[in-house]
């Protein structure tokens, strides 16, 4: 058991894991968490010069660039950090550091996973209620808008309610499927995904990563397809489909034991998907040679 997993000997392993990461990886990191400051003062500085007036960005522009911040964080981190591991010179030293494959491999999904994306969220978030801290017009913080908007996903309004009195079911649907907390897995499995682009592909990780999904979504597609249609062929027949558009007929349907576990259907699939990848990303590990 010592040789696979050593707690003193993972814990000095992680430490030198994070600075590594943050020596090839440090300063793209603090870009990304300095984005909305920087388009903050982009979009200042621009009304300033053409208007004459201080203008913040809109609420809905931060959140684009908040998101769009996340995803490059997630696609380029682990290359980045572990795509050296498939370089000969890189990969040989990093295969003869003392440490098991499963304390490796630990050490890339904590950092993948967890570390780099709490410390630069974090950062981002933090910068962000500063700044409308200090100034009025920038609004509301992205931290008090994502507080309101969960507690609207949480809370189905009463004029919704109203709409949906006659269909009971979809309301549950509804109810299940606005849970934020039902997405944290869908996030964790694009981090590990493109961790394990970057541990088997050796050139072009990120961009030959995003084709393997694009692949892998349209066979997934494909199978799933002829499956939905034996399951609901009233609903994908077009001769019958005005019969379902009852409230009778669509409370049937949304009341099916398929929609009325879509959550736990949802969370099981991604739960199988993620094991996968960590999977794929451990027998790489144990596998690579150079």
């Amino acid at each position: 058991m010592n040789d696979i997993f050593n707690i003193r000997r993972f814990g000095r392993y992680l430490l030198s894991d994070i600075k590594n990461c943050a020596a090839g990886y440090g300063l793209s990191m603090a870009l990304i968490s300095l984005t909305g400051l920087i388009a903050y003062i982009i979009t200042a500085g621009m009304s300033l010069i053409i208007t004459g007036t201080w203008a913040s960005p809109e609420l809905e522009f931060r959140i684009a660039i908040f998101l769009v911040a996340g995803l490059v964080l997630f696609t380029s981190m682990p290359a980045k950090c572990y795509g050296g591991i498939t370089e000969k010179r890189k990969g040989t030293s990093w295969l003869m550091v003392p440490v098991s494959a499963t304390e490796k491999f630990l050490s890339m999904v904590i950092m993948t996973v967890f570390i780099v994306p709490l410390i630069t969220g974090g950062v981002y978030l933090a910068a962000d209620a500063v700044i409308c801290t200090i100034d009025p017009a920038c609004g509301k913080s992205l931290i008090g808008a994502g507080s309101e908007f969960i507690e609207t996903l949480m809370g189905i309004p009463e004029e919704v309610k109203n709409e949906l009195s006659s269909l009971p079911a979809l309301k549950d649907i509804i109810t299940q499927m606005t849970n934020p907390l039902l997405y944290i897995d869908d996030i964790i499995m694009v981090s590990l995904s493109f961790l394990l682009g970057a541990v088997c592909f050796k050139k072009a990780k990120t961009a030959k990563t995003f084709l393997a999904i694009i692949v892998f979504s349209i066979a997934m597609g494909f199978i799933a397809t002829p499956i939905i249609r034996s399951m609901f062929p009233d609903l994908i027949n077009p001769a019958n489909i005005n019969m379902m558009m009852t409230d009778a007929d669509l409370n049937t349907l949304f009341d099916s034991w398929l929609f009325r576990n879509a959550a736990l259907i949802d969370t099981i699939n991604d739960t199988i998907i993620n094991l996968a990848l960590m999977a794929g990303i451990f027998l790489r590990i144990r596998t690579l040679k150079h």
